[in-house]
């Protein structure tokens, strides 16, 4: 956040108004809903335009839908800012009174929310305005309270707002105290906007109390731990009671109590560094240790506070416990690199079976390669010799065949597959393969023909070719 008084450059959209600086706390007085809509509507399209967030916290005599229908005649993308959740309208008694009555702790808490959510979603700041018709007498005393304090927060954040005012409805003391908490008011006279000056606010030492007298009091209003930390010495000089450190006596550092450690983290490590230097709000992930010495996971969120010459004063940070979610992540982290270990394991196991699948192969055809090198050499010459010592020619030439069935692959298959031949319908199927006749295998197997007649039947059936008009020696050529 920079501080005010040195970037005037946010366009007000308004020629009465001119451009306008973070931190500008201005009013409106007006009597009809056309001098509200005449002012805000360009007001508010410079701040869509300008890539801030706006809100505008309505009041009688305007009521929603008419603000909307009033800003679309002027915003063309008045839809797409809605969709992109840049702008907000708000009926009075959704902001102000939530609770049924009006809490100023409350409402200044909501605004320092509004503004560290829209600097996190990319927005470069908050743009506001809010109206007072609904103001009674009973709670015109806490709100002035309320505006007073807007001016020691609003400096330090980067929020611009215009209160609106009835003058219809406010006597002329009520109208003196309104322009005494702003910084400036313009008013409608002869259909002309006139602008009206506020003496320059001066940051004294009475306005630096009661910041920290504003700050005590909104730390109490957060349900997480939140710290105020001096930018020079890094001393915590206040704490809320979540935090379990609202007792500490004084000359306590954050990096003492909060981190255990005798001096400061360095660079990007130290989250009050890390504004010092960026003059932003940031978030970061550390270690942090609470009123019992317990270790934790946490996520700071640190926003500045300037002086007068716009170097960082004070740091204001809230801590979310992330324990859980560091847990549950590394937790995953552990997983996955067991399931990784488990992957490379089984990828390992898996390139071993195929080297001993591949060895296998090769072994088995081998083996072949040597069975036939035999055969060749050695049985089929030897068979030769029997047939031509008288040795009947027909059962040399069987064994020829059984002997080349030695090195295909048939008989494995047709006894490995799920047929559940008998070996005599394997014998059978090996003759029937080899192109013999019912006639040649009734012979060699001294069978009748019946009986091969019966084994061929149970033969086709068992391969499921039962009916159907395949031959059976082509169907077994192709197993």
């Amino acid at each position: 956040m920079e501080n005010r008084n040195k970037n005037r450059n946010r366009k007000s959209g308004v020629e009465i108004i001119g451009d306008l600086s973070w931190g500008t706390h201005l009013c409106q007085f007006y009597r009809t809903r056309e001098d509200l809509i005449e002012v805000l509507v360009p007001y508010f399209k410079a701040g869509l335009e300008n890539n801030e967030f706006c809100i505008w916290i309505i009041s009688e005599p305007l009521g929603v839908e008419e603000a909307k229908e009033a800003l679309r005649k002027e915003i063309v993308k008045l839809d797409d800012y809605f969709r992109k959740g840049q702008i907000e309208i708000l009926d009075v008694v959704q902001w102000y009174e939530e609770s049924g009555r009006f809490s100023m702790d409350l409402v200044l808490k909501k605004w320092v929310e509004k503004e560290h959510q829209a600097i996190e979603r990319g927005f470069n700041g908050v743009r506001a305005s809010g109206d007072t018709f609904w103001l009674g007498k009973n709670n015109w005393p806490d709100f002035m309270n309320y505006e007073k304090n807007v001016n020691y927060v609003i400096d330090n954040f980067k929020l611009i707002a215009i209160c609106t005012y009835s003058l219809d409805k406010y006597r002329n003391e009520e109208i003196i105290d309104v322009v005494a908490n702003h910084q400036f008011a313009i008013i409608k006279e002869d259909d002309k906007w006139r602008r009206v000056e506020v003496s320059e606010f001066k940051k004294t030492e009475e306005k630096v109390q009661k910041l920290n007298k504003f700050l005590n009091n909104i730390l109490e209003s957060f349900s997480y731990p939140l710290y105020v930390i001096n930018a020079d010495d890094y001393i915590i000089q206040a704490a809320n009671e979540v935090s379990g450190m609202a007792n500490l006596s004084e000359s306590q550092t954050c990096y003492a109590v909060l981190h255990k450690r005798k001096k400061p983290c360095s660079g990007e490590l130290c989250p009050l560094e890390k504004v010092k230097k960026t003059k932003k709000n940031i978030v970061i992930e550390h270690t942090h240790y609470d009123g019992d010495g317990n270790a934790k996971f946490v996520e700071i969120h640190g926003s500045p506070i300037f002086d007068d010459k716009g170097n960082v004063k004070q740091m204001i940070n809230y801590v979310k416990d992330i324990t859980p979610h560091k847990i549950v992540l590394n937790s995953l982290k552990e997983s996955k690199e067991e399931l990784q270990n488990q992957k490379l394991a089984l990828e390992q196991k898996d390139l071993a079976l195929k080297e001993m699948i591949e060895h296998i192969e090769r072994t088995k055809n081998k083996l072949k390669e040597n069975i036939s090198i035999n055969m060749n050499e050695t049985i089929l010459p030897a068979l030769e010799k029997f047939k031509m010592k008288g040795v009947s020619s027909d059962h040399v030439d069987l064994l020829h065949r059984y002997m080349d069935e030695l090195t295909s692959s048939f008989g494995s298959k047709i006894t490995q597959k799920s047929f559940k031949l008998t070996p005599r319908e394997v014998e059978i199927c090996n003759m029937i393969k080899n192109g013999f006749s019912n006639k040649e295998i009734s012979d060699f197997l001294n069978i009748s023909l019946q009986t091969v007649e019966m084994h061929r039947k149970n033969i086709r059936k068992k391969l499921n070719i039962s009916n159907k008009d395949i031959n059976l020696s082509s169907y077994l050529h192709e197993i």
